[in-house]
C-alpha cells in the first residue's frame, strides 16, 4: 500500500465483519482518523512517543493551529524506528491536513495487505517493512510477529517485493 489511500473493500461488501473483527482489520491500514486513533487509546500511551505527538498534533487541530498541527506530524515522520504503522497514521493525518507526500515519496511501499474472501469469511496476512506481520483466519484465528526473524522474515520480504511490483503497475 502506498501512502495516498487504499481502497476499502469491505465497504462494497454486503457481509459485515464482527465489530471487533472489523477493528483489527483497520487498524492493519493505519489510516485511522487521529481523533479515533487517540481515542482507541488508555491514557498512560498518551504519554508516550508518537503519541503524545499524535496528541499534541490533534489538539492543535482542533483550536485551529494548522501549521504546528501540521509540524508536529511531520516531527513524527522524521521519529526513527517507529512501526511503520505509525508513520502510515501521520501521514493520514497530513493528508487530512492537505498535505501530500512529496512525489519521490509518494509511491513508497509502507506496507502490504491482501485480503482473501472466503465461504467463511476473509483471511488476511499483512506485512510492513520493519518485519512486523499479522495473519487473521477466516475462524477467528490468528498469529502476530513483531520483528520476525529466520523463515517469517524471509517471507515478509518476498511479499513486500511483490507488494512493490504491483504499486509500481498500478499505483497505490
Amino acid at each position: 500500500m502506498g501512502i495516498f489511500k487504499r481502497w476499502r473493500r469491505s465497504e462494497q461488501r454486503e457481509e459485515k465483519l464482527p465489530e471487533a473483527s472489523a477493528k483489527l482489520r483497520d487498524a492493519l491500514f493505519g489510516d485511522t482518523p487521529l481523533p479515533a486513533l487517540l481515542a482507541s487509546l488508555n491514557v498512560e500511551a498518551l504519554g508516550l512517543e508518537p503519541w503524545s505527538t499524535f496528541s499534541e498534533a490533534e489538539r492543535a487541530r482542533t483550536s485551529g493551529e494548522t501549521e504546528k498541527a501540521i509540524a508536529l506530524l511531520q516531527a513524527v515522520l522524521a521519529m526513527p524506528d517507529l512501526d511503520s504503522r505509525m508513520y502510515l497514521e501521520a501521514w493520514q493525518a497530513l493528508r487530512s491536513l492537505g498535505v501530500d507526500p512529496p512525489p519521490v515519496r509518494a509511491k513508497d511501499l509502507l506496507g502490504v495487505v491482501v485480503e482473501v474472501g472466503l465461504p467463511g469469511g476473509l483471511d488476511l496476512v499483512a506485512a510492513w517493512p520493519d518485519h512486523c506481520a499479522r495473519y487473521w483466519n477466516q475462524g477467528g484465528g490468528g498469529v502476530v510477529w513483531e520483528r520476525a526473524e529466520g523463515e517469517v522474515n524471509t517471507k515478509i520480504d518476498e511479499l513486500l517485493r511483490a507488494g512493490e511490483k504491483v504499486l509500481k503497475l498500478i499505483g497505490p
